[in-house]
């Protein structure tokens, strides 16, 4: 056979188990990284929690020492020894402010730590800038001290009599402290973490280089440095600072800038080496100002995914050899079930083809056994059928066409033909003789013996003609005693002699049921293409002769002549 069921069969049942195979694959694994995103995602929130509480405790402390210095009683009424020993004491208790100082509604200072005011600070005093005409604190966006060349902030938090604003308490907080709580939990932890100001200024985050970054103009700052690396300082002395544009990845862009709109969530996002990470984001509330910085937790996955995509891999690799080896037993399994099959399948069309003679030889004791049992059952039957169709076949034909008394061929069959045989061989000057032949005396006989003398007579008459013929298809019963007889390319000297012989052999007694009947025979003769070319015309003119046979007192022959149809028409002959 051309194709087999095998290959499509092996090859979409172990396709079915690859593709379920990869599924459950996929499942499994989207199942393990929605579970270690849920692990991260509970781990990183809770770090952000302790990370926001230490945040917190820390700048409630400096808070909390300005605002004790800004609340206390009498304070701008106190000599200015007293004055500036209240704010060294602040500084003892919090060593985290850079220098206290108190100022007057214009800016200008009435008490401070520290030798020079001026001295404090020669960049742009911040804290001008976050002082309030209310009574609330505030603070200022980070900023680099060039002073301390730290990155510091300042607090600032007014006081007042008699509900009048009257001065403010300053000072600079230095940021190393929250820097370094970052810091340490970026090394202690799998996970980074990233403190963002209201500004967008990186108070900390991994791998900072001594650079501030800023996420909200995406441009980091350092301080201007000559080639032999020596500080520069611009035409008023103060630190020259550069800037430089930098890129960060998206994601963690996106979650930075919606922590600092007070939004908290998480997500993933990939780098620039295409190294996948899980952040966590929400805004941390400081104590006392009205003011969030953004924390964000950044946990790497791509080594985690990495492993568990080497783990798939393998697994695939894995499930490709089993499946082949699957395939392998299901080839052989397969060939052991569509050997039979094929057979089967080979025997059907021969047996399509009309050939009956073969029967399968399966010796399987299962269905498949059981099956090739039923085919060669039904190829019998099939075999016994179609004999018995072509006995009832050959029969019905007999009966169609011979005559059911004598065995010659009847009327219509005969007829049928000749008539083909003349029309086909008149162009081709056909030559032959048709005779009509009737038995003589017949019907007195058969009515004083009855029906069945009579019936073996025209058997006995009807071997008699075919005994001088030859030829059983050459003669047929017409119809009651006569019978028809064509001469296939026989002359007229031919069909003489035929005539002769018939004739004869009629006179011959006939023994029927032991008893002796003398018959004879008229015969009447019309010859093809002398007397006619047509069937009907032959028939007509050897019935015009036969009139004059038995006219002529029987027991003889004639052949046709001209006239005696005319003849035969006036005596009112009807055959």
């Amino acid at each position: 056979m051309g194709n087999s069921i095998k290959k499509p069969m092996i090859g979409t049942i172990c396709g079915a188990i690859f593709v379920a195979f990869m599924a459950f694959l996929i499942i499994v694994r989207q199942v393990i990284l929605e579970d270690y995103r849920n692990i991260i995602e509970t781990n990183d929130k809770k770090f952000a929690e302790v990370l926001s509480q230490n945040i917190n405790y820390n700048l409630n402390r400096c808070f909390d020492f300005g605002s004790r210095v800004a609340n206390y009683p009498g304070f701008l009424h106190a000599t200015p020894e007293f004055q500036k020993n209240i704010l060294r004491y602040s500084l003892e208790k919090e060593p985290v402010y850079e220098f206290l100082a108190v100022v007057d509604k214009d800016g200008k200072p009435i008490i401070y730590t520290g030798e020079n005011f001026a001295d404090v600070d020669k960049n742009i005093y911040e804290w001008f800038k976050v002082m309030r005409r209310d009574a609330k604190p505030d603070i200022s966006p980070a900023y680099y001290s060039e002073k301390t060349q730290n990155l510091v902030m300042t607090f600032v938090q007014s006081i007042s009599e008699n509900d009048e604003i009257k001065a403010a308490v300053v000072g600079d907080i230095d940021l190393d402290s929250l820097r370094d709580l970052i810091h340490d939990f970026n090394k202690n932890n799998s996970c980074r973490a990233y403190l963002i100001d209201k500004n967008g200024t990186a108070i900390a985050q991994p791998e900072d280089g001594g650079k501030i970054y800023n996420y909200r103009s995406m441009a980091y700052s350092t301080v201007a440095k000559d080639e032999e690396g020596k500080v520069e300082f611009n035409r008023k002395g103060h630190l020259k600072l550069r800037e430089s544009s930098f890129m960060a990845p998206q994601g963690l862009t996106n979650a930075i800038r919606a922590a600092m709109k007070g939004e908290s969530g998480d997500d993933f996002f990939v780098d620039d080496r295409q190294r996948r990470y899980f952040c966590c984001f929400q805004p941390i509330k400081l104590p006392m100002v009205q003011t969030s910085w953004a924390l964000v937790i950044v946990h790497p996955t791509s080594e985690m995914i990495d492993a568990l995509d080497k783990i798939i891999y393998r697994a695939m690799f894995g499930g490709v050899v089993i499946i082949t080896l699957i395939a392998f037993a299901m080839f052989k399994f397969a060939e052991k079930i569509t050997a039979p099959i094929l057979e089967m399948a080979a025997m059907a069309t021969r047996v399509r083809n009309g050939d009956l003679s073969g029967q399968l030889n399966i010796q399987e004791k299962n269905e498949l056994g059981e099956l090739a049992n039923n085919i060669n059952h039904m190829i019998r039957a099939i075999r016994a059928n179609q004999e018995k169709s072509a006995e009832s076949e050959k029969r019905l034909k007999i009966t169609a066409n011979y005559d059911a008394l004598t065995g010659l061929p009847n009327r219509n069959h005969f007829l049928i033909r000749i008539r083909k045989i003349i029309d086909r061989s008149v162009q081709a000057r056909f030559y032959g003789a048709l005779l009509f032949v009737d038995a003589d005396k017949f019907k007195s006989v058969n009515d004083t013996y009855g029906h069945a003398v009579g019936d073996g007579l025209l058997i006995e008459f009807g071997k008699r003609i075919v005994d001088t013929v030859g030829n059983k298809e050459a003669a047929c019963r017409y119809g009651g005693d006569e019978f028809l007889i064509f001469l296939m390319g026989y002359n007229k000297e031919d069909t003489r002699s035929i005539c002769n012989t018939l004739v004869k052999k009629m006179r011959e007694p006939f023994n029927i049921a032991g008893n002796k009947f003398h018959l004879s025979a008229s015969v009447g003769v019309a010859l093809m293409p002398k007397d006619a070319k047509t069937l009907d015309e032959l028939m007509e003119k050897a019935d015009a002769a036969l009139y004059v046979s038995k006219g002529n007192g029987r027991d003889q022959f004639n052949f046709y002549e001209e006239g005696m149809v005319n003849e035969s028409k006036n005596l009112g002959n009807d055959f």
